[in-house]
């Protein structure tokens, strides 16, 4: 059984991320939990005052308890959510119509992505009449907009352009970028081509522009220094502003499983405090035990650092964890790693309930309970007789910790896993360690002494190339990356479930344990090949929404045939297809380019402009010439820009219109659909569409 009075903060945080979820996933009154949650206070209330062992309950207690922390999760989470389904903007917008808005820059503008940036509006004016705004939008600046000033944060801005609402991303399978915004209370965005207006600057507050004008200073110091990808690279890993990074590189780092580096987090917090700590050591003469003072001085510099470098979840979960830690260390209090991770947890969470859904804030806390779980029993397979092996092993074996519970996570999440993160938490994170000292000491030189930062740049720009060069070689390692993997949430329930059970049986070594552990295991494994079975026989057809590319799959069995321009299409892959061919378990894709050109399968015979098979019949339209009076289809794909026929079509049928039909084409598709009486569904206005027989589409 497990000890929970060892960890008191543990079940509060569960009852309150349970709160949450089924805040998120449930659809629930709010009166009802009020009510249950005002009979369980008073439940509590009056078992606390009766005093006879015969009438008090203290095990039925701790559920009441349990359950006042479940409701403070629901609530808090119902609260920062609330209003966000019908935002002010809608109010008083008109969609197309430009506006005047003002507001303050809260994050430094992304030049890889239209110099996209979050802005806190004060106000929005258009018709002479301007209105009091209290939610952030997302804002893109035009290039020749930036040529004469870029924002940064801080910046009390005025600028000119057409607010919209954020579309949803409805391609089955893929990352809904909406509603991750939603989640920060992010509806609409506007885009700007025009010239961005200063209006005043500071604007963030004393303690949070202090640390912003620093941070715009030590970016400075290291562009003086640097340049190229080093420049970029340490701009990220000691900064946080990963902005200048470049896709490629980006991308190295990703498929390496070396994208924590990047993120400020535990590991560079850590090197901070050990330094902060000797010196702090040296100043008060080794005494046994750090003074008060000296701990607030440490626990005050890591939560300037922290905000210096953006604040994420990664480095608040560590820089909390880390002042509890130190703050009982300096009163001599006896304390667990595993409470205060629940506790940390537990305040987040109150605080800001969606980042249980952020993938920064997940990763973070698995990995460090994975961690401080698992590295102990790792370690203790080999137990070598010299410092140095001893050293390398230290770091394999931290490698392989911290994916027993990252791992399921991060297939689940992006479909893919680095094979190769043995060598990725070893090199590539021994380079970056070094690195991170060598910057910090180019910062402290440059405000103490700064003729000797000649020097410790070369050092500081030849480690970082190397550690480059590293990331790049685990990445060109074959099958460095695994791509196209799906969990279905049954299979990722069970997978976590088992690795759950395998750390209480590395703590107990019980039988039934074991037996949970395999028995959720080959449930997950069953549940797997059951859906590849299952898939065999399917026939399903999708139309994918994208505003720039054409792209309709048909899934025979385990086969896709693929039409559009797929050359144009792979490089939006993970955000139109690849999680929904994976889900289907497609093994083979055939993509269709040549109008003229037929596949045969089976005894399926598949052209590009209809697949005809025993029972059903599919018209491609491509071009004008393709309505095809020969035939009976079940349904007309529009996958060209294509007008409506001028004559009535010989066999009527249902038609699914793709995402460039828009504006005066679509209206006269409407108005030809009215007429024939069938069905019309627009990609453009309702989003991608998955069909399977008998092909029956939603109104739109």
């Amino acid at each position: 059984m497990i000890p929970w009075r060892l960890f008191p903060y543990l079940r509060p945080c569960l009852a309150i991320i349970a709160g949450i979820l089924v805040r998120e996933f449930v659809t629930t009154e709010i009166w009802i939990v009020v009510f249950c949650l005002t009979l369980a206070s008073a439940l509590a209330v009056t078992n606390d005052f009766l005093y006879t062992s015969s009438v008090r309950y203290p095990f039925y207690a701790g559920y009441i308890i349990l359950m006042l922390f479940f409701g403070l999760g629901f609530l808090s989470h119902h609260l920062h959510t609330i209003g966000l389904g019908s935002t002010h903007y809608g109010h008083y917008v008109v969609e197309g119509k430009e506006v005047r808005v003002i507001g303050v820059i809260k994050e430094y503008p992304n030049q890889r992505k239209n110099y996209r940036t979050i802005l806190d509006v004060e106000f929005v004016c258009y018709d002479s009449n301007c209105y009091k705004a209290r939610n952030p939008i997302q804002l893109s600046i035009g290039g020749n907009a930036v040529k004469g000033y870029l924002p940064s944060p801080g910046d009390r801005i005025c600028v000119w352009g057409i607010i919209n609402k954020i579309a949803k991303n409805t391609n089955p399978g893929t990352f809904d970028f909406a509603q991750y915004l939603r989640r920060q209370k992010i509806t609409h965005q506007l885009y700007t081509s025009n010239d961005v207006v200063l209006l005043a600057t500071y604007q963030l507050g004393f303690f949070r522009q202090s640390s912003m004008n620093l941070r715009n200073r030590c970016l400075k110091i290291f562009e003086k220094y640097l340049k190229g990808d080093p420049l970029s690279i340490a701009k990220a890993m000691v900064l946080g502003y990963r902005q200048d990074v470049q896709d490629e590189l980006y991308q190295s780092f990703s498929a390496s499983g070396s994208m924590h580096i990047l993120a400020v987090s535990g590991m560079h917090l850590a090197v901070i405090a050990e330094i902060l700590l000797k010196v702090m050591d040296k100043l008060t003469f080794r005494r046994r035990r750090t003074g008060m003072i000296p701990s607030l001085i440490i626990i005050a510099l890591l939560w300037f650092f922290s905000f210096m470098t953006g604040a994420e979840s990664a480095i608040i979960r560590s820089v909390l964890m880390f002042t509890l830690i130190l703050y009982g260390k300096t009163l001599q209090h006896h304390h667990s790693t595993y409470n205060i991770m629940a506790f940390c947890a537990a305040i987040m969470l109150i605080y800001y309930p969606s980042q249980l859904f952020n993938a920064g804030f997940l990763f973070s806390f698995l990995a460090l309970l994975s961690l401080m779980y698992f590295q102990p029993l790792v370690q203790s397979w080999w137990q070598p007789s010299d410092l140095f092996s001893n050293w390398i092993w230290q770091y394999i074996s931290a490698s392989i910790a911290a994916q027993v519970l990252v791992g399921p996570l991060t297939v689940f999440l992006f479909n893919q896993f680095p094979f190769y993160f043995v060598l990725s938490g070893f090199i590539p994170v021994w380079l970056s360690a070094l690195s991170l000292k060598l910057g910090l000491l180019l910062l402290a030189a440059e405000f103490i002494l700064p003729e000797t930062n000649g020097l410790i740049s070369i050092g500081f720009e030849f480690m970082l190339t190397y550690f480059i060069r590293s990331v790049q070689w685990v990445e060109s390692l074959p099958m460095a990356c695994i791509d196209d993997l799906f969990l279905s949430v049954p299979e990722f329930v069970f997978f976590s479930l088992a690795t759950v059970s395998l750390m209480v049986f590395v703590k107990f070594r019980s039988k039934r344990l074991m037996i949970a552990m395999v028995s959720f295991f080959v449930l997950g494994l069953v549940w797997r090949i059951g859906s590849g079975w299952s898939h065999n026989g399917q026939f399903v057809l999708t139309v994918y929404d994208h505003k720039k590319v054409v792209l309709a799959d048909v899934f025979m069995g385990h086969n896709c045939f693929s039409y559009g321009d797929s050359t144009l299409a792979s490089a939006y892959a993970d955000y139109i297809y690849s999680a929904h061919r994976s889900k289907h378990y497609i093994e083979e894709i055939r993509y269709v380019r040549d109008t003229t050109k037929t596949w045969v399968l089976g005894n399926r015979e598949v052209q590009s402009k209809r697949i005809i098979n025993e029972k059903l019949n599919i018209a491609i339209v491509i071009e004008q010439k393709d309505f095809f009076p020969d035939c009976s289809p079940d349904i007309y794909l529009i996958l060209g820009k294509v007008w409506p026929p001028q004559k009535p079509m010989a066999h009527p049928s249902c038609i699914v219109l793709n995402a460039l039909i828009k504006g005066k084409m679509l209206e006269q598709w409407k108005s030809f659909a009215a007429k024939q009486d069938v069905g019309l569904y627009s990609v453009y206005e309702c989003g991608s569409i998955v069909l399977t027989p008998p092909f029956k589409i939603p109104n739109s």
